[in-house]
């Protein structure tokens, strides 16, 4: 069995557990905090010490800051290492013993040490990863390869999120994965008792999450929102296939094929009742799988 600690980190990125993906109770983190975290869990893995009980590590403020924005000040690199130390989060795992599922609340820092001075040109921070949760990712047998530099370029938490829950279905056989309504919002680390309606998730969750996808070639977002035909299903549907290999040609790779973009589904989700759930499909030449996908049935398309 293969293990997300024995992986390396290539062109594709660095290989983020599936444990830390699929975290819930992040809503208080920002796109910033999410890909500072990133950066950091990164740095871990890569000097092989992650699953090392009394390890910690070290980076240049300046590292940090330089790679989110050209601010000069350290304030906010800063507050977001105050965020990722003091928010707890929940992390979902499967006992290795027993094989049930379990759910552990903790932070994702165990703690962080700076200089006194906060403007030092040199400044590092030292921080380490609570004990606990290294022993979950010395588990860990799935994991997503996240590119630091996308999680960077993103300003909706949203659309990282998203981007992760992509990432670690990639390369899968099954290319449609149905999720409930309920908990595709908990993935999103949406806060709860906020954009409940589904026409507000869409504008303010779904929508944002979409404009951050690198779209340079072709017209049209690699996916789009549309509301199930259905409500009482209350499912979303992921498909993947379309969405990683349009963002691999975007950093890196080759020019996908131009898709038609179509916007009727868009202005008939607008339509539909507020209280329908969300689909996730492709656009393009899959435009007619849109029908049985948005009706909750199982899809048998070749992609």
């Amino acid at each position: 069995m293969s293990l997300t600690v024995k992986q390396f980190t290539n062109f594709n990125g660095f290989p983020k557990a599936a444990e830390l993906i699929e975290i819930t109770g992040a809503h208080a983190l920002e796109a910033s905090d999410r890909a500072v975290f990133n950066q950091l869990l990164k740095i871990a893995h890569d000097s092989n010490r992650l699953v090392d009980p009394d390890a910690d590590w070290e980076i240049t403020l300046s590292a940090l800051r330089r790679a989110s924005s050209k601010h000069e000040s350290n304030d906010r690199v800063k507050d977001s290492l105050r965020r990722l130390r003091r928010t707890e989060v929940k992390v979902t795992y499967v006992e290795e013993n027993t094989g049930k599922r379990r759910v552990m609340e903790t932070h994702l820092l165990d703690f962080t040490d700076t200089e006194a001075t906060d403007e030092a040109s040199d400044g590092t921070v030292q921080f380490g990863i609570p004990k606990r949760l290294r022993v979950v990712l010395a588990k860990s047998n799935r994991w997503g390869r996240i590119r630091c530099e996308v999680s960077y370029a993103m300003t909706s938490k949203y659309a990282i999120a998203l981007y992760e829950l992509v990432c670690l279905r990639a390369n899968r056989e099954h290319c449609v994965e149905v999720l409930s309504y309920d908990e595709f919002r908990s993935l999103l680390n949406v806060p709860p008792g906020t954009y409940e309606r589904g026409l507000d998730f869409q504008r303010k969750v779904v929508a944002p999450a979409l404009l951050e996808w690198p779209v340079r070639y072709g017209r049209g977002h690699p996916i789009t929102a549309a509301a199930c035909a259905r409500p009482h299903r209350r499912s979303c549907h992921l498909l993947v296939e379309e969405v990683c290999r349009r963002i691999q040609s975007c950093f890196g790779g080759t020019k996908p094929p131009e898709g038609r973009a179509n916007g009727e589904a868009a202005r008939r989700s607008r339509e539909r009742r507020s209280d329908q759930s969300v689909a996730i499909v492709k656009t393009g030449q899959d435009q007619r799988h849109r029908g049985s996908h948005a009706g909750g049935g199982r899809s048998r398309s070749r992609y």
